[in-house]
């Protein structure tokens, strides 16, 4: 189903300024149905929006109407944008999706019927955003970022035990959705080294860069919390949360050395690493010593530069900067290199020019039939094997 163009939400525009006429097309360049990750300008453009309205109410308003019950990648997008207003946006983004919260339960319902089919897991991603509207319900203290200011996290600390108790529940519960959220996106992608190096791979990985961050700060708040339940309740009682809060401590380290060495997630997000074992939580002179788990974004992604023709043979797959190749014509066209060096190795052929060259996807304007590259099946084949077997060395490696 196409999306509505500018003209279709002209009645939204109509009586507004400039600056929501601007954050009309934001939204429309920012959330289509084509499998890439949208462009950070145009999510730059949407999260400013909430600045300067100081509400993310006019996003709804407009996103609201575009196919997310019937189109998966919109749908998805959707999703991402509300994900990321709730940590980048303005502080009333927060408020502004706990009153559309049922609309997010509505389409997880919606989409329930068709988990299998298209391709997305769409009703994972509402469920974790479900998740997270209701831990902001229930606790107004946490800011959409779940990091906390010095002064906060002492107000928070202070509460009653019984309070902090059930906070400190509700921390891993939501840790452990998004890491879960984590593992259905990855076993969602047949490859994954190979699926960050092509656009609709980039789409479907772009939400972990928020679960990255989730992670960190969820894990940081609960060690602080676990820290003061110890020192009110006393080790023998809190046996149990040491017990759980070390699995997490598990999966979050193979979460964090996973997507560390993938060069797509380090081009947005300083991954920092983890100690080998978990604090000790019964000696309290430990949280002093105790390093902060901080995940800090980069001011603009560093892709991997495009690499030089006598050089593409050593490679597999690299994604090419759009400035150093000719452009096809629409700022939002997506550029991917495929090197065929492995097919060169394995088949007894040698393969064409033609095959050597770079393909270009095109434009959201070209037909999807005209901007999707045929490759032959035995050349399919012979990639992904190569693909999944290089993955499935590396994490024999680890």
């Amino acid at each position: 189903m196409p999306l509505p163009n500018l003209d279709s939400l002209k009645n939204i525009a109509v009586g507004k300024d400039n600056t929501n006429k601007q954050q009309v097309v934001h939204i429309l360049k920012g959330i289509t149905d084509h499998e890439v990750p949208p462009k950070p300008k145009h999510i730059r453009g949407i999260i400013l929006a909430t600045f300067n309205g100081k509400s993310s109410s006019f996003f709804y308003e407009t996103a609201l109407k575009l196919a997310i019950y019937t189109n998966p990648v919109v749908c998805w997008k959707f999703l991402y944008v509300i994900h990321k207003l709730f940590r980048d946006g303005h502080r009333e983004c927060v408020s502004d999706g706990l009153r559309h919260a049922t609309r997010v339960s509505q389409l997880q319902s919606a989409w329930s019927n068709h988990a299998t089919k298209c391709g997305y897991p769409i009703v994972d991603f509402c469920q974790l955003i479900t998740r997270k509207i209701s831990l902001h319900r229930k606790y107004g203290v946490l800011p959409g970022s779940l990091e906390l200011t010095p002064s906060e996290l002492k107000s928070c600390l202070s509460a009653q035990v019984d309070h902090l108790f059930q906070f400190s529940v509700d921390l891993m519960d939501m840790l452990e959705e998004t890491l879960r959220f984590k593992d259905v996106v990855l076993l969602s992608l047949e490859g994954i080294q190979a699926a960050s190096f092509t656009p609709s791979g980039q789409c479907k990985l772009l939400p972990l860069i928020q679960c990255i961050q989730d992670a960190a700060a969820l894990y940081e708040l609960s060690v602080q919390v676990i820290f003061k339940l110890h020192e009110l309740l006393g080790n023998g009682t809190m046996s149990g949360h040491r017990e759980r809060f070390r699995d997490l401590h598990i999966s979050v380290k193979k979460f964090f050395e996973n997507v560390s060495h993938m060069q797509y997630f380090r081009s947005f997000v300083q991954i920092p690493s983890i100690s080998q074992n978990p604090p000790n939580f019964c000696v309290q002179s430990e949280l002093s010593e105790h390093t902060t788990l901080r995940v800090t974004m980069n001011e603009s992604p560093s892709l991997p530069p495009p690499m030089p023709l006598s050089s593409l043979l050593s490679s597999t797959a690299v994604l090419v900067d759009e400035r150093n190749i000719p452009h096809s014509g629409d700022e939002d066209s997506c550029e991917l290199a495929i090197v065929p060096k492995v097919m060169s190795q394995m088949c007894p052929t040698k393969l064409s020019t033609e095959k050597q060259t770079l393909i270009k996807l095109g434009s959201e304007n070209t037909d999807l039939n005209e901007k999707t590259v045929m490759m032959s099946k035995e050349m399919k084949m012979v990639r992904n094997s190569y693909f999944v077997k290089q993955e499935q060395q590396t994490l024999m490696g680890k």
